[in-house]
């Protein structure tokens, strides 16, 4: 036998497809979106290492089983935040997240009131220039022509607010190491898939 030469048990008996690759890139990108705070240089790491010894058990077990065997994508990122002490540093992405979600809310409840109020007046007065005002937008409508205008004093409000949530959601504070929560002790290393022989 030349060193090239391989038995199966050491090839094992599962080829990896491109389907079993996007599934294991979608779980681990699940772990990561899933995990409290973001240290992306030293998960790019662990994932260099999660997806190696995921592939090399999915040869023996498939990889429907190899990633069974790491558990649930969100219990995997739990395990994996307080290994990396990631529970007590600013929480950006959620910042962002919840940025992001007050200004669609706030978008979407302008064009609703926007869609009712050129609605009504064209019930209502439709031969006169009509506005109201919403959270710093005016809508009006005359004969002829509609629009909306967002007031700048109001639009410095929106971004001060809108500040605000930001440094709050995500804990602006815990950049400083002095400012962060007493951590909860390191348990053990977070699993990872072994091939079974």
């Amino acid at each position: 036998m030349t060193d090239t030469d391989t038995t199966p048990a050491e090839t094992g008996t599962h080829r990896i497809t491109l389907y079993d690759r996007w599934r294991l890139f979608w779980y681990l990108d699940l772990v990561y979106d899933l995990m409290s705070g973001s240290d992306l240089r030293a998960w790019r790491d662990v994932r260099r290492e999660l997806m190696a010894n995921t592939k090399e058990a999915a040869t023996h077990v498939g990889m429907r089983q190899a990633i069974a065997d790491l558990g649930p994508a969100r219990d995997l990122a739990r395990r994996y935040s307080d290994a990396m002490d990631l529970r007590r540093r600013p929480q950006w992405r959620i910042a962002c997240a919840a940025t992001v979600a007050v200004m669609v809310l706030f978008v979407a409840a302008s064009m609703l009131f926007g869609a009712g109020f050129y609605s009504a007046a064209d019930q209502l007065a439709p031969a006169q220039q009509i506005s109201a005002d919403f959270l710093g937008i005016t809508f009006w409508r005359g004969p002829d022509l509609l629009g909306a205008l967002l007031d700048w004093r109001y639009m410095l409000v929106w971004l001060a607010c809108l500040g605000v949530i930001f440094l709050a959601v995500g804990r602006f504070w815990r950049v400083i190491p002095a400012l962060r929560p007493p951590s909860a002790g390191r348990p053990g290393a977070a699993p990872v898939a072994t091939s079974r022989s």
